[in-house]
C-alpha cells in the first residue's frame, strides 16, 4: 500500500490493502484476548458463532444465533 501511494498509483487498491491490514491486526488482537481469557478461565465453556451476513436486530436473528450456539 505504501509503495502504491508513493508512486501515486492505484489509490483504491492501496486503500483496500490498508483496510485488510487493519482487519488482520484486529483479528490477531481478538485471538490474543480470547487465548488470555481461555487460559485464565479454563472451565468456562466457549462457543463460536460465525459472522452473520446481516446485523442481528430482531427475533429471527436471535433465533438463528441460538440455533448456531446449540448446534455446537
Amino acid at each position: 500500500a505504501e509503495d502504491l501511494e508513493t508512486r501515486g498509483e492505484h489509490d483504491l487498491t492501496a486503500a483496500v490493502l490498508r483496510l485488510h491490514a487493519g482487519r488482520m491486526q484486529l483479528a490477531a488482537r481478538e485471538d490474543r484476548e480470547q487465548e488470555h481469557f481461555l487460559s485464565a478461565h479454563p472451565t468456562v465453556p466457549v462457543a463460536r458463532v460465525p459472522a452473520m451476513s446481516q446485523d442481528v436486530h430482531d427475533l429471527e436473528g436471535l433465533r438463528r444465533v441460538g440455533e448456531l450456539l446449540t448446534a455446537q
